[in-house]
């Protein structure tokens, strides 16, 4: 089972016993951000619990989630890698990790 696969399940079991606020903890253990609402839906609490629920539960938002964390997790442990071209350092990381 892939990644995504194993949020959207746990995410699924969460809400089916807990408040959304259990669920949206979840994301963040996972380095997740929480889903992002339109300001009208906040105005209406049951809509943005189900819209929140909705996103929590989509595959395709978790996949596109997972790319961003992991997005941001390289550019942390490689800063200079977003150089065009990147930098030595990358690269030779880069490399070996290819390579093994």
């Amino acid at each position: 089972m892939n990644e995504a696969l194993l949020h959207v399940l746990a995410c699924e079991r969460l809400l089916d016993r807990e408040p959304v606020a259990v669920a949206l903890a979840y994301c963040a253990r996972q380095r997740i951000l929480p889903p992002r609402v339109p300001q009208d839906i906040i105005d209406d609490a049951e809509h943005h619990r189900a819209t929140l629920a909705a996103k929590l539960c989509d595959y395709g938002w978790w996949i596109k989630q997972l790319k961003l964390r992991n997005a941001r997790e390289r550019r942390r442990q490689y800063p200079c890698a977003a150089v065009p071209g990147g930098c030595r350092c990358y690269r030779v990381s880069h490399d070996q990790t290819r390579s093994t």
